[in-house]
């Protein structure tokens, strides 16, 4: 089988290991080494590495051997991480494409520019509805790494963090006992 696009191998088993994480060490070994195109299809659908033809066409290309793909070499692949780093984690509140990244600039909690950002305690309330740039487009670092906003998302952050300061709340918001410990 000649692929119609090929993704080099790197790319290719990268972006594989990204979508399937959380379903690679819970895989079922396949009943054989070798499969055929057929079968690898099924052994992958019935176990939900959902792939479209494009995405069968590189496995086929780098793991195929003939009529038959190395299921267990392709599988080996996907779970040895050569990167040398952590795997990233996704979760559902960061841009899901670079075209969407202008959603996600607000400075609660998400992921965006590879990094997770740490959540506003929740004693602080609901943060300002500051969704656009500032005046001038400028997006900046919010204290204390609590992502990335513009000037009031900035200012509502220091000002909650002063606020606490002064107070001497902790970030889960708890206040200190006026007399010390009662706990003897």
């Amino acid at each position: 089988m000649v692929a119609g696009i090929k993704i080099d191998l790197e790319t290719f088993t990268s972006r594989l290991r990204k979508r399937f994480a959380d379903k690679l060490y819970s895989l079922p070994a396949p009943p054989s080494d070798l499969m055929s195109m057929d079968e690898a299809n099924s052994y992958m659908t019935a176990n939900g590495l959902c792939i479209n033809k494009i995405e069968f066409e590189n496995v086929c290309l780098h793991y195929s051997s003939g009529d038959s793909v190395d299921m267990m070499a392709f599988l080996s692949a996907l779970m040895t991480d050569t990167s040398g780093e952590n795997p990233n984690y996704h979760s559902m509140y960061g841009p899901s494409s670079p075209n969407e990244a202008h959603l996600a600039l607000s400075g609660c909690s998400h992921v965006g520019f590879e990094a997770q950002y740490k959540p506003f305690p929740k004693h602080w309330g609901v943060p300002p509805n500051a969704q656009m740039k500032g005046h001038d487009g400028i997006m900046r670092d919010l204290p204390d790494g609590y992502g990335r906003g513009n000037a009031p998302m900035a200012k509502w952050v220091a000002a909650n963090m002063e606020k606490d300061t002064k107070s001497e709340t902790t970030t889960r918001g708890c206040k200190p006992l006026p007399f010390g410990n009662y706990s003897l």
